[in-house]
């Protein structure tokens, strides 16, 4: 019976160290998750307001067309996909012009030996990156000036 009880107890404190284990494992875990979730916030808000920097600078020299968003941004700021830019008879289909840069991204990453899974991921992002990249460029041209900086980029990453 004695024996029982001490089988009993170590049983009982083998659980409670692996629970505790587990618990440990999962702060890690939430702390590393909760710095991916910052990290994206900063980012995306970064993003939202330099868009709306350049969409205010544009919208003097361009008719802005914006798409409206399928659902509304909760965490972060609402984002938005512009269409098309419209200045007198010239227009320029933003969105089919970021799809088609992307496009050629994508396919010049899967021919490098990128994961396909990979490839796609990066398609999303560069999306956004590419519609910015755009702004910036329409914006120079009529002479605005930006102070930037290229940023490490992840390995093997051809935007970076």
């Amino acid at each position: 019976m004695y024996r029982n009880k001490k089988y009993r107890i170590l049983k009982i404190n083998s659980l409670n160290n692996l629970m505790q284990t587990d618990k440990n494992k999962m702060e890690k875990k939430n702390k590393r998750q909760r710095k991916i979730n910052d990290a994206f916030f900063k980012l995306r808000t970064y993003q939202v307001y330099q868009q709306g920097v350049l969409l205010v600078l544009l919208n003097n020299h361009f008719e802005i067309t914006l798409q409206i968003p399928t659902k509304r941004s909760v965490v972060t700021h609402q984002y938005f996909k512009i269409n098309e830019l419209r200045r007198g008879n010239d227009s320029i289909k933003v969105e089919e012009y970021v799809e088609q840069r992307c496009k050629e991204k994508y396919l010049q990453d899967i021919s490098n030996g990128i994961p396909e899974k990979t490839a796609r991921r990066r398609y999303d992002t560069n999306k956004i990156t590419e519609q910015l990249h755009l702004l910036i460029d329409l914006s120079t041209e009529f002479g605005y000036r930006f102070v930037s900086k290229r940023t490490s980029g992840k390995k093997r990453c051809s935007n970076c």
